[in-house]
């Protein structure tokens, strides 16, 4: 459901954080830093990275299941949701977008990419927040984060861009609105 929910909400707590062990670790080649949120989805992990890589995991040993390639670094959080029909879905795929507002959808079980879609065209434009899947819909939400260094440049008109909202099909990337 993509509410960043922890079903069983008593494995870490206070009277046993102390007694984590680390299981696995896993680097990230060329990345200083990570700003998308990781999805798990039973055994699976999925993240993406500075890079634009997104790595499939598996959650229990930190293997690699698949890898993809985004355009940009992806800055978002990972969403998770059925592909098809809504009374019979054919798999599921993961959602997310990258820092030059472009939202995608990828196979969750074969990393192959389902679509891509340019949100917002603005040069200052920049997907930051979150994918939220609803209902077949895709909404993906962009910022003008970037619009303050780009006004240190002289031809640059700035304050032009205050972000947007848009609703994609979530099966086929077609814009809604």
């Amino acid at each position: 459901r993509n509410t960043r929910y922890q079903a069983n909400a008593g494995a870490i707590n206070a009277a046993n954080v102390g007694r984590l062990k680390l299981k696995w670790a896993f680097g990230v080649a060329d990345a200083t830093q990570s700003r998308s949120q990781p999805a798990v989805i039973g055994d699976w992990l999925f993240m993406g990275s500075q890079t634009g890589v997104i790595y499939a995991l598996d959650a229990k040993t930190g293997c690699t299941h698949w890898t993809y390639k985004a355009q940009s670094g992806v800055r978002t959080a990972i969403s998770v949701g059925p592909v098809g029909p809504t009374d019979a879905p054919t798999g599921y795929a993961i959602y997310f977008a990258d820092a030059q507002a472009r939202a995608y959808a990828v196979d969750a079980s074969t990393g192959k990419e389902l679509w891509t879609r340019k949100v917002d065209d603005h040069p200052a434009a920049r997907a930051t927040g979150a994918p939220t899947l609803y209902d077949r819909r895709l909404y993906v939400v962009t910022s003008g984060v970037s619009e303050e260094t780009a006004a240190a440049m002289p031809d640059y008109e700035c304050c032009k861009f205050r972000g947007s909202l848009t609703a994609l099909d979530a099966t086929t990337g077609a814009m809604i609105w």
